[in-house]
């Protein structure tokens, strides 16, 4: 920072960290970015200067008509009803409750893409054991990697798109893409408490207990074949695509010099 000649610095927060050199970058930005909710609660203590700038949806990828026409991905199951979750099987994922929605749902699949890493974020004791016996189930099915480009035909094959994350700070200040996307592609949604599902919890089931993860699945199951809930969701996540992100980002730093607010507004017709 200091080798910058810089005329505006916006700092941009997108996740909990421990690291104590944020405060000072908190508090010395013209403008901070923050992903939740939770997070601007907290910075705006820091500086006034703090707005809310959600993650956002490459709205061109993840467009529900286009998908519908590509061909359904062969290493998906043919038959059954698909339970989807995307992302990166680490340590912030609750795997305990994954097994249990694989036992509560013994005709369904639960269909796993992304990577298990072995860095520090690797799932750990019991959660590493519970993605072991999952490996050994015959509703299971861990489909790794997929590039970016193939994930909608993905998503779009499944019944129900799950967000099952641990009671922990760093998911309590996070702000998953993947509610973007399982929403722009129209998806039922079920979530444990997370920002971004509160804030839409009129287009997606938030879940406070493993037992109730599972009740919303069956809703969501039997969710109503409706075009104009589906549409919802939709039109909810092109109001995060990328462009208008940026855009709120641009109005608020050519505006520096304006009083200091928090907060900005999100809405979707």
């Amino acid at each position: 920072m200091e080798a910058v000649d810089h005329g505006i610095f916006a700092y941009h927060c997108l996740d909990y960290t421990t690291r104590e050199e944020e405060i000072s970058l908190v508090r010395r930005a013209d403008a901070v970015f923050c992903v939740s909710e939770t997070l601007v609660a907290k910075q705006s203590q820091l500086n006034p200067r703090t707005f809310h700038l959600p993650n956002g949806v490459d709205i061109g990828l993840f467009d529900a008509a286009r998908t519908a026409l590509a061909p359904r991905p062969a290493d998906l199951p043919r038959n059954g009803r698909l339970l989807g979750f995307l992302g990166h099987l680490n340590c912030r994922l609750d795997a305990k409750l994954l097994l249990e929605i694989a036992q509560a749902f013994p005709d369904a699949y639960l269909v796993l893409i992304g990577r298990i890493p072995t860095s520090d974020i690797a799932p750990r004791e019991s959660q590493r054991q519970a993605l072991e016996t999952l490996r050994s189930m015959p509703n299971v099915r861990f489909l790794g990697f997929k590039p970016t480009a193939l994930l909608p035909r993905y998503l779009l094959s499944f019944d129900v798109c799950l967000m099952p994350f641990l009671a922990e700070r760093f998911n309590a200040e996070c702000d998953p893409l993947k509610f973007y996307e399982y929403a722009a592609l129209g998806k039922p949604i079920v979530s444990t408490p997370t920002a971004v599902s509160r804030r839409h919890g009129d287009l997606c089931c938030v879940a406070e207990s493993p037992q109730e993860f599972i009740h919303r699945i069956s809703e969501a199951l039997h969710e109503p074949n409706s075009p104009e809930l589906r549409e919802r969701r939709i039109q909810m996540a092109m109001s995060y695509s990328w462009e208008s992100i940026v855009a709120r980002a641009c109005e608020v730093l050519n505006h520096s010099d304006a009083p200091s607010r928090v907060g900005l507004s999100t809405s979707y017709v």
